[in-house]
C-alpha cells in the first residue's frame, strides 16, 4: 500500500494516515479527501483548559512518558505538588526491586533453642500451574540475587497462598523452625496511639513498600537456617522470607509493617512531609509501589480502618463481609464469626457490644449444647445490622477536656461506657470511643447502685489516659452524686468504700442525667457539619447549657 501524507496548518511534521485515503476529483482545481485519522491526531483540548492547564499537561507527558508508572503520574486528579515531588524521587518508586538490598543497621535474625536438631521435610506435590508459577519465580528470585543454593542441613517445604489480586504468593512451612526460634519481643505499635495523634489531620498519604519483606536482609550466618526444598532443588534465603515468626517484630524496627501513613494539616506542611518521608526511604534504599499509594486524599484505608479528618470507621468492605455470613450451625462457626468481629475491632464501634453479644457467647460454655433459639438468632442479626451502620468515632482533641457516659441496668448482665467530647463542627457531643464487658457471675448479683458504680470504675479504668480532674461522668443512677459528701462512704460493702476512693483520688463525682436522654445514642447519628463554627470556650460548656448537649 503506498504511503498517503496528510498536512495540516500551523503543523510543523506531516501526519501518516494509518488507513487508505479515498480521491474524489471534482471540477478542475478542487479535490476531495476523506481519511480515516488516527485518534490521536485528532485529540483535542479537554474542555474548558486553561492555556497554562494544557502546558502542564503537556510537560507532564513529555517527562513521564518513557516511565513505567506514566498512567498514574498523568491522571488529572493526582495533586500538582505530590506530583512534583513524587516526580523528583521517581528512582524510588519501581515495578521491581532491581537488586539485592543493601545491609542496613536493621536485619532480619534467627535464633534458635540450644538442643534441637535441624528440622528436615519433604517437599509438597505441587500442581501444573504452581509447578510453571514456582519456576517463573525461582527464575526471577535468583536473578535478583535473593535465594542461592544452599549447604544446609535445614529443609523445609514451600506452596503458595492466593493473594487479593489472585496471584500467587510463595510461602514456606517453616512451621517446624518457628517451634524452637526464641520469639522477638519487640513492641509493637498500639493502633489506639496511632489514631489519637491524627488530631486536626486534614490531608493524608500511604505509600505501600514494594515487597517489603525482600527488602530486608537476613543476618549474615543465619541464611542456611531458610533453606526451603522444592520439586527444582533446595534454596535458602538471602532475604526475609514469608512464613517465619519473628518478621513482624523485625518490619516495626524498620518501618509500620509495610505501609507509612503520613498526614498533614495544610498543604504547605503535607509537601514538606513528603519530601522528607521520600528522602528518608531514599537514603536507606527503600522502594514504594506507586499504584497502591495514596497521595493529597481526604479519606484512607490503613491497617483495616477507614481514616478521616473527621474521624475513623471500620472498613466498609470487612463490613460487607459480615453482612453475608451464613447461619451459624456450630460452636466452631460461632467462634470463627466471633473472632471475625473482634480481630476486626467492630466491637469498637459498636454500643453495647457486649450486651448484643451475650446470648451468642453463652452457647460458647463447655457445658452449654448449642441450640441456635430465636433470642440467638435476633441477636446474630442485630449484631450484623450494627455493623452496617458503621459508626464514625471522633478523632479526639487533647487539649480539651472529655465527657463519660456510663451504663448498667439492673436485667443487663453488662456494663458500658462511653468517652464522649464536643465538636464544633456539629455543635455537639461526638463519641470518641466505646467499651462493654460482660458481668462475671458474681457480679451480676450485685444491686443496682453497685453496678452503676462498677460500670464508673470500669470507664474510668478503661479510658484512664484520657480522664483527669476536668473530666466528667455521667449516670443515670441518681444516688451515686452522694459519694462525694461524708455520708456516701458509711455504710455499704468494702468494694464499695474501694471504688469511692477511687474517685475521689481522681477527684470526680459522677453526675447524674435521666436515663431518656439517651445522648450516646443520640451522638453516633451525628454527621460532621463542613461549615465552620466559633470556637467554643470550656467555660461555654456549663450545666447551665446541658439542653445544647442534646440534639
Amino acid at each position: 500500500m503506498r504511503e498517503v501524507y496528510l498536512c495540516r496548518l500551523k503543523m510543523v511534521e506531516p501526519v501518516l494516515a494509518p488507513t487508505p485515503m479515498t480521491l474524489e476529483v471534482e471540477p478542475p482545481g478542487k479535490v476531495k479527501m476523506t481519511a480515516a485519522i488516527r485518534e490521536e491526531t485528532e485529540k483535542e483540548v479537554p474542555e474548558g483548559e486553561t492555556v497554562e492547564e494544557k502546558a502542564e499537561r503537556e510537560k507532564n507527558e513529555t517527562l513521564y512518558k518513557g516511565w513505567s508508572n506514566f498512567k498514574v503520574m498523568s491522571d488529572p486528579s493526582l495533586y500538582p505538588a505530590a506530583r512534583r515531588v513524587v516526580g523528583e524521587y521517581r528512582d524510588i518508586f519501581c515495578d521491581e526491586i532491581p537488586k539485592l538490598p543493601p545491609r542496613r543497621s536493621v536485619k532480619f535474625a534467627i535464633d534458635l533453642e540450644p538442643g534441637h536438631l535441624p528440622p528436615t521435610r519433604l517437599p509438597y506435590q505441587l500442581s501444573f500451574g504452581e509447578l510453571d508459577e514456582m519456576r517463573r519465580q525461582l527464575d526471577d528470585l535468583l536473578a535478583k540475587g535473593f535465594i542461592r543454593p544452599p549447604v544446609s542441613p535445614f529443609a523445609v517445604p514451600a506452596f503458595f497462598v492466593v493473594k487479593k489480586d489472585g496471584s500467587l504468593r510463595m510461602c514456606i512451612d517453616y512451621r517446624a523452625i518457628n517451634k524452637i526460634t526464641i520469639k522477638d519481643k519487640y513492641a509493637m505499635l498500639r493502633p489506639e496511639e496511632l489514631l489519637d495523634r491524627l488530631h486536626r489531620a486534614k490531608i493524608f498519604l500511604v505509600l505501600d513498600m514494594r515487597q517489603f519483606f525482600y527488602q530486608l536482609r537476613i543476618r549474615l550466618g543465619d541464611e542456611p537456617k531458610t533453606a526451603m526444598c522444592i520439586r527444582y532443588g533446595n534454596y535458602e534465603w538471602l532475604v526475609m522470607p514469608f512464613g517465619m515468626c519473628n518478621p513482624p517484630p523485625t518490619s516495626q524496627r524498620a518501618i509500620q509493617i509495610d505501609d507509612v501513613l503520613v498526614y498533614s494539616p495544610t498543604v504547605d506542611q503535607y509537601e514538606e512531609d513528603l519530601r522528607r518521608v521520600l528522602g528518608c526511604l531514599r537514603k536507606d534504599e527503600y522502594y514504594v509501589k506507586i499504584s497502591k499509594c495514596k497521595f493529597f486524599v481526604p479519606k484512607v484505608i490503613y491497617i483495616g480502618l477507614e481514616i478521616s479528618d473527621v474521624g475513623v470507621r471500620a472498613e466498609p468492605k470487612k463490613a460487607e463481609l459480615v453482612q453475608t455470613w451464613p447461619k451459624l450451625e456450630n460452636k466452631h462457626e460461632l467462634r470463627v464469626f466471633l473472632g471475625l468481629t473482634v480481630c476486626n475491632w467492630f466491637w469498637r464501634f459498636i454500643y453495647k457490644y457486649s450486651h448484643v453479644t451475650a446470648p451468642l457467647t453463652s452457647l460458647l460454655q463447655a457445658k452449654v449444647e448449642f441450640v441456635c433459639s430465636e433470642v440467638c438468632e435476633a441477636a446474630f442479626k442485630e449484631l450484623k445490622e450494627k455493623i452496617a451502620e458503621l459508626i464514625l468515632l471522633f478523632i479526639p482533641d487533647p487539649t480539651c477536656p472529655f465527657d463519660l457516659y456510663v451504663d448498667a441496668s439492673e436485667k443487663e448482665i453488662c456494663i458500658t461506657a462511653a468517652l464522649m467530647q464536643w465538636d464544633l463542627r456539629v455543635n455537639g457531643l461526638r463519641v470518641v470511643a466505646l467499651a462493654s464487658r460482660e458481668l462475671v457471675q458474681a457480679e451480676q448479683k450485685y444491686s443496682i447502685q453497685e453496678k452503676e458504680l462498677l460500670a464508673v470504675v470500669f470507664g474510668l479504668k478503661t479510658f484512664c489516659i484520657y480522664v483527669n480532674h476536668t473530666t466528667k461522668v455521667y449516670s443515670d443512677h441518681e444516688s451515686l452524686k452522694w459519694l462525694g459528701t461524708s455520708g456516701g462512704l458509711i455504710e455499704g460493702p468494702n468494694r464499695v468504700k474501694r471504688w469511692a476512693i477511687f474517685l475521689n483520688a481522681l477527684g470526680i463525682v459522677p453526675q447524674y442525667i435521666p436515663g431518656s436522654k439517651n445522648i450516646v445514642a443520640d451522638a453516633l447519628s451525628r454527621r460532621p457539619s463542613r461549615t465552620r463554627t466559633q470556637k467554643q470556650t470550656g467555660e461555654e460548656r456549663s450545666d447551665e447549657k446541658e439542653t445544647d448537649r442534646i440534639a
